[in-house]
């Protein structure tokens, strides 16, 4: 009963300190259910500029490293927080645009899927991203990936080839 209790208080303790880091309930990581009662055409919007905004921090950080300082964690995670990021918005605007009730905020999550689908493809010819995962793919630090880190790198690396680079 003493663990189930201290379960509880650190779930309400994720959901309390997630909630606190952003009030749009479409950024919020976790495996509570996303409130979509409370989505807005405005939340949608916010979300869509928000994690765009943080794409660019993030791709900026990625390209400023280096040649000979891209590690583990500065390229390939930093390059792999992106993607979540932008991959789970877009599956919940996906989720809200074929199924909410609420025309404005549905209208709206078709209109984001879309903007964001094409920030996400246009990653793929970002010249800078793919020089800096390149070069990290040839550095010592890539020796030491694990199996699953090297075939995510390895295929990364091939989508953006696919794509023109």
């Amino acid at each position: 009963m003493r663990i189930i209790k201290l379960l509880l208080l650190a779930c309400t303790f994720v959901t309390i300190s997630a909630k606190s880091q952003t009030d749009n309930y479409l950024l919020v990581h976790s495996n509570a259910p996303v409130q979509f009662d409370k989505i807005t055409a405005a939340t949608v919007r916010n979300a869509v500029n928000n994690v765009i905004k943080l794409s660019d921090e993030r791709i900026k950080k990625i390209t400023a490293v280096n040649a000979n300082a891209h590690t583990v964690t500065n390229t390939l995670m930093a390059f792999d927080e992106l993607q979540y990021d932008l991959t789970d918005l877009g599956m919940k605007l996906g989720l809200l645009g074929s199924s909410y009730v609420n025309d404005s905020a549905r209208n709206a999550a078709n209109e984001e899927a879309g903007v964001l689908s094409e920030y996400a493809n246009n990653l793929l010819l970002n010249k800078d991203l793919y020089k800096a995962l390149k070069e990290f793919s040839t550095s010592n630090n890539a020796t030491a990936l694990k199996p699953d880190e090297k075939k995510y790198l390895k295929e990364t690396l091939i989508a953006f080839e696919k794509n023109g680079m």
